[in-house]
C-alpha cells in the first residue's frame, strides 16, 4: 500500500511539472517521460550568426568536408610607423589557404558558410605504395586560422596586405610553417622599429669668460624611423585532428565571434647612430629589414596548399 501511495504521488508531481512547463518554439524537439525531459535541435536546423567562425566537419567515413561560417575581422594596417595605420573592418567570407585542389564553392549567395555554403575536402593520412613508389597524402591533423601581414614585397596580385584571410592548412605542412611568425623560438609576431638617431660628438670652448669653459655634447644631424624586420600575424581558430581509432574527425574550437587583432608594430626606442671618419657600419638591417626570405615565402607558393591568386571573389572584403 505504501509503495502505490508513493508511485501515485510521483506520477502526480510529474504530470504537474509538464503541464506548468513553457514549450520550445517550432523545430525544437521535446520529449517529456517518467525518465525526465530533455530538448535537441536537429542539425539541419542550426544556423550559426555572422562573425561565428565555427567549424564543422562532415562525413560519411570515405569523404570528410570542412564548412567554416562567416566571420567579422577588426585589423589595423600599420606598414607606415608615424601615421599609425587604419583601423579597418572586414568579412571574411572564403579560403584564401587551403589544401591543393580541395575547395568547392556553393550555390547560395545568401549563406553564413563561407564559399557561398561551400566547403573544404580533407583526408587523413594515407600512404599508397612501397619503397621509392610509396605515396603520401593527407594529414592527421588541419589547423584553421586567420592569417595576415601588414607588407607585401613580391607581387600585387592575390593576397593583399594588411588584410586578414581565412587558411585552411595541415599542422606542421609547408603552408603552416611559412604562416608562423619569425620572431624567434616563442613565434612572436613584433614588427620592431627603431627611431634611427644619427649624431656627431662636438665639443665648443667658450672664450672670453674667465675662466675659459668647454661645452660638449651631441649634435642632431638627422632622425629617422627604420623597420628592423618583417613578420606575419596568425589566430588559431580551430583544430581538426583525425581519431586512428574511432575513425572520425575531432574539432576543438580555440576561437570564435568577431575578432579583432592586435596591431603588432613594437617601438624599441632610439638607435643612436655616430657620424665618424671613418664612418661606422650600418645595422644589417638598416634599408634591409631582418625576415626578408621568410616574408618571400609568406607570400609565394605552398607545396601542400593552393592560395586566391586575386581573380574571382576577393575572399576577405572591407565593410
Amino acid at each position: 500500500m505504501e509503495n502505490e501511495y508513493i508511485s501515485s504521488f510521483l506520477d502526480g508531481l510529474y504530470g504537474d511539472t509538464t503541464r506548468g512547463r513553457q514549450m520550445p518554439s517550432n523545430g525544437v524537439l521535446y520529449d517529456a517521460n517518467a525518465g525526465g525531459s530533455s530538448l535537441s535541435l536537429p542539425a539541419d536546423l542550426y544556423e550559426p550568426g555572422l562573425n561565428d567562425f565555427l567549424v564543422n566537419v562532415n562525413g560519411n567515413g570515405s569523404e570528410w568536408t570542412v564548412n567554416v561560417a562567416k566571420g567579422t575581422v577588426f585589423y589595423r594596417s600599420s606598414p607606415n610607423v608615424f601615421n599609425g595605420g587604419c583601423l579597418r573592418q572586414f568579412v571574411v567570407q572564403g579560403f584564401a589557404v587551403y589544401p591543393k585542389e580541395s575547395k568547392t564553392e556553393g550555390d547560395y549567395t545568401d549563406t553564413p558558410w563561407v564559399e557561398k555554403g561551400g566547403y573544404c575536402a580533407i583526408s587523413p593520412l594515407t600512404t599508397t605504395g612501397e619503397g621509392e613508389e610509396a605515396v603520401t597524402t593527407g594529414s592527421n591533423q588541419y589547423g584553421v586560422y586567420l592569417i595576415a601581414n601588414q607588407y607585401k614585397l613580391v607581387s600585387s596580385t592575390g593576397i593583399q596586405s594588411a588584410t586578414p584571410y581565412l587558411a585552411l592548412m595541415p599542422v606542421n605542412g609547408d603552408a603552416w610553417n611559412k604562416t608562423k611568425p619569425w620572431g624567434g623560438e616563442d613565434g612572436c609576431d613584433l614588427q620592431r622599429w627603431f627611431e634611427f638617431y644619427q649624431y656627431k660628438n662636438v665639443s665648443l670652448l667658450q672664450p672670453p669668460i674667465s675662466p675659459t669653459y668647454e661645452v660638449s655634447g651631441q649634435l642632431t644631424v638627422s632622425r629617422e624611423a627604420v623597420l628592423q624586420n618583417y613578420n606575419c600575424q596568425r589566430i588559431l581558430l580551430a583544430l581538426i585532428t583525425w581519431d586512428t581509432d574511432a575513425l572520425v574527425w575531432t574539432v576543438r574550437q580555440f576561437a570564435a565571434g568577431t575578432i579583432t587583432i592586435p596591431y603588432n608594430l613594437w617601438y624599441n626606442g632610439v638607435y643612436p647612430f655616430p657620424v665618424e671618419d671613418p664612418p661606422a657600419p650600418y645595422p644589417d638591417w638598416y634599408g634591409s629589414p631582418l625576415y626578408g626570405p621568410q616574408q618571400e615565402d609568406w607570400e609565394g607558393d605552398y607545396t601542400d596548399c593552393d592560395k586566391w591568386d586575386g581573380t574571382g571573389t576577393s575572399p576577405t572584403v572591407p565593410v
